[in-house]
């Protein structure tokens, strides 16, 4: 009991030096995104913090992904197949205007694939006793992807290289105190994605949302808020309507520069198709560390899905922040 009464009293000093200099190091969400490929093609919020400083000079984020994703939907007016692992790296690049206005860029590049975990994921099914979603129909590590609403409506994806969606976000700062934040939040996202191999929607995604960010000791919570409104009202034959997301996210500093992050996402579906895998709100729930050395950072997550039909089956994430004087 003496030992973690001073290891917490350890933490606490630290937190109170190193946060005061940079909170986000130690507060921070877990940079997680929605991989499920049908989402992607809409604006998906990716939480950050509030008390993140605005900086002159420029920041710059890689995030790795690597999920794997099976559904099937049949349904009387067409069918839903998406097989495959997924590789994404995003750069975001973020410079303050002001010492209250930020703006952020964010670029994704996609390798979609058949992959190389199929087997042992069915094994880990069996041995748990877990249901396989499917995976026992299909051939294992075959890509898919593909919607077909009859009359060439829908879309066909490949097994290649592709960009993302790319999305400017802007913050500014509401309030700020001894330890809390709040910022207004909006976004646009271009749509730079290939519509027939279903990446993209083919129309720009507007986003207005807000976010705050408080810590307590060794404690971090954040909440982030969004309302999305996708400017198309009907993309590849598939209804479209506004949607809101969201984001919880809970830290807890265990050391020195290190801490542990719980994360939960959700929020409405944009699709208005009567498949479910489609139209079924989307939640995760991520595990994951964050650290610091100097002027830079790295982070890394495990994410689940909690509904089993509109997120990725698992995923990884592995990121890195660099601060560019």
């Amino acid at each position: 009991m003496l030992l973690l009464a001073a290891a917490t009293v350890l933490a606490e000093e630290a937190l109170a030096v190193d946060v005061a200099s940079d909170r986000t190091s130690f507060t921070a969400p877990l940079a997680v995104r929605n991989l499920y490929p049908p989402m992607m093609r809409f604006f998906d919020p990716r939480p950050d913090s509030a008390l993140r400083p605005y900086r002159s000079g420029w920041q710059l984020s890689l995030d790795q992904h690597l999920a794997t994703v099976n559904m099937i939907e049949t349904q009387p007016s067409g069918q839903l197949l998406v097989d495959m692992e997924l590789y994404m790296l995003e750069a975001s690049l973020s410079h303050a205007l002001t010492d209250r206005l930020e703006v952020t860029l964010r670029a994704p590049i996609l390798l979609p694939g058949g992959g190389v975990f199929d087997a042992a994921i069915q094994r880990f099914h069996r041995q748990f006793g877990f249901p396989n979603g499917g995976r026992e129909l299909r051939p294992n590590n075959v890509f898919a992807y593909h919607v077909d609403l009859g009359g060439g409506r829908g879309w066909h994806g490949r097994s290649q290289p592709e960009m993302g969606n790319v999305t400017v976000v802007g913050r500014d700062q509401l309030a700020r105190g001894e330890g809390w934040g709040w910022d207004a939040l909006a976004a646009v996202k271009l749509p730079t994605a290939s519509v027939a191999r279903g990446w993209g929607s083919g129309a720009a995604d507007l986003a207005v949302g807000s976010r705050g960010s408080w810590t307590q000791r060794a404690w971090g919570v954040h909440l982030e808020g969004w309302l999305v409104q996708p400017m198309s009202r009907v993309s590849s034959g598939i209804g479209v309507a506004r949607y809101l997301r969201g984001s919880l996210a809970l830290s807890y500093l265990w050391m020195p520069k290190l801490v542990g992050v719980v994360q939960v996402q959700g929020g409405g579906s944009p699709y208005r198709s009567g498949f479910t895998t489609l139209d079924q709100a989307p939640f995760l729930i991520s595990f994951g560390l964050r650290g610091r050395a100097d002027d830079w950072e790295w982070s890394g997550a495990v994410v689940e899905n909690i509904t089993q039909q509109t997120t990725q089956d698992i995923s990884i994430m592995f990121g890195l922040r660099w601060i560019l004087h």
